[in-house]
């Protein structure tokens, strides 16, 4: 009843299947190589070579216990029981991503009685980071639209 509206930018409803081989590289590499091995995958093929430096080295800022803490409690998280109980607005934005497809985002979104999807292009499964203008502009319309009606 507070809140007003959701955004959701790349988000999943259910936590990728096995952790185990991200927990186990990262145990064996670091979190540097663990970052420039899959940094490729969550920012597209699209992002500057020096944005994607940029990612990367904020990631390798992350304490080694958080990361250690997350992957493996990642695959229990499901939220897909609790959508059709969201009564605000939603706006999901995602990209047609080969590890989030935008089907399987519809598949999700589609639960949540009041929301919308929008599919920009591009191969990032984190728009928000490969292009966080036009996610901030779609959020922005899809805000005035929402409060106006």
């Amino acid at each position: 009843q507070l809140v007003r509206s959701v955004t959701v930018v790349g988000s999943m409803a259910r936590g990728p299947q096995d952790t185990s081989a991200s927990v186990r590289h990262f145990v064996e590499h670091g979190i540097e190589t663990w970052a420039r091995d899959s940094m490729g995958a969550r920012l597209g093929s699209e992002l500057p070579p020096d944005a994607v430096e940029w990612w990367i080295r904020l990631t390798c800022r992350t304490p080694r216990s958080t990361i250690l803490g997350l992957l493996p409690r990642a695959s229990g998280i499901d939220v897909t029981a609790d959508l059709p109980n969201i009564r605000c607005p939603v706006l999901v934005i995602t990209t047609d991503s080969k590890r989030r497809p935008v089907n399987s985002t519809r598949a999700w979104q589609s639960l949540i009685p009041n929301s919308e999807l929008v599919a920009l292009p591009g191969d990032a499964y984190h728009p928000a980071a490969s292009n966080p203008d036009t996610c901030a502009r779609v959020t922005a319309d899809f805000l005035r639209r929402v409060s106006a009606a």
